[in-house]
């Protein structure tokens, strides 16, 4: 996800959940308006979760990316960036890549994002229900300090393939003290979810919406918004 949101990549997103996101729309150039509602519709049925872990006999909606995070992004010039990874780089062998973790970043319910929620997503997730084989060389992944993540394979990993990985559609970052302990495929938190993104998770009306409201406490600072 980038910096801004437009009306149109925003409605894209919550068409998968017959939704309603709270928005902060702008119709005109200059200064972006603050606070508004945003709605839109999707006539394909009630999906099962708001976010469930690929291959866990659902899917993620479109909207998951509103409330979830990844590693980092790709651009539509094709350039990687870092999202909730401030950078990573290759070993010489590239059989290991170190991931510097972005500071500052909280879950929607206040606990900090550390190194341990990103080790337990890859190696619980990722591993099992989210990047498949793009996954078949890996030798683990281990925090070596409160900054750092180190992902580890069995063969040469290219660069260009690890970046892919870190931006896949479904590998998102979740907070290990909720799902640690628990079935991922069926932690209650699936249908109430808890992630870092820019909109939060407001409630679930069975049959007739979801609603998104705006995280005060977004990392990005004055996000987000609207564009019009």
């Amino acid at each position: 996800m980038t910096n801004k949101v437009s009306r149109r990549a925003f409605g894209a997103g919550v068409l998968a959940t017959g939704l309603i996101g709270t928005a902060a729309p702008s119709f005109a150039q200059g200064e972006p308006k603050r606070g508004g509602t945003l709605v839109a519709t999707w006539g394909g049925g009630e999906p099962q979760a708001c976010y469930v872990p690929a291959g866990g006999g659902s899917s993620p909606t479109f909207s998951s990316s509103k409330l979830f995070e990844r590693l980092g992004n790709r651009r539509m010039d094709g350039v990687f960036d870092g999202e909730l990874a401030e950078a990573w780089k290759p070993a010489a062998d590239y059989k290991s890549y170190t991931i510097k973790i972005r500071k500052g970043v909280k879950f929607h319910d206040g606990k900090d994002m550390t190194v341990d929620d990103v080790v337990y997503s890859i190696d619980e997730i990722w591993k099992k229900y989210a990047a498949g084989s793009a996954l078949t060389d890996f030798a683990g992944v281990e925090a070596p300090d409160a900054d750092t993540v180190v992902v580890k394979f069995n063969k040469p990993v290219p660069e260009f393939f690890f970046s892919s990985l870190l931006c896949g559609s479904v590998n998102y970052i979740v907070p290990k003290h909720v799902y640690a302990g628990s079935d991922p495929v069926t932690n209650p938190a699936n249908n109430a979810p808890i992630a870092t993104g820019p909109w939060k998770f407001k409630e679930w009306v069975r049959g007739s919406h979801f609603e998104y409201v705006k995280n005060d406490a977004y990392w990005r600072k004055d996000m987000p918004y609207m564009t019009g």
